[in-house]
């Protein structure tokens, strides 16, 4: 067994391999996070979250217009759209009930 090999199965920093659409996961997963940690905001009727992501990821969603981020502010706020894309991201990956 090499080096880069480990018994359990699991594959070290060496083996990954870094896929084409790596940095638009990042972003979905980056949404999908957000939305799962964020909170509705009073009496603004916002859902807002902390935004402790790599910045590139949040410029790129606020660039989507599925959040609204602010350099000034320590959290970001979902779009209407930005909320919908996670849900509908959440049910992708099978982390939510599908709708029927």
């Amino acid at each position: 067994m090499s080096n880069d090999q480990k018994s359990d199965g699991v594959a070290s920093a060496n083996e990954f391999i870094r896929p084409d659409n790596s940095d638009e996961i990042a972003q979905e997963f980056t949404l999908m996070l957000l939305y799962l940690n964020s909170w509705m905001e009073k009496p603004y009727n916002v859902r807002r979250a902390w935004k402790g992501y790599d910045f590139s990821d949040l410029d790129k969603l606020a660039e989507l217009e599925l959040i609204s981020d602010s350099r000034k502010a320590k959290s970001v706020y979902l779009t209407e759209e930005g909320e919908k894309k996670a849900q509908a991201l959440l049910r992708k990956y099978g982390l939510i009930a599908k709708q029927s």
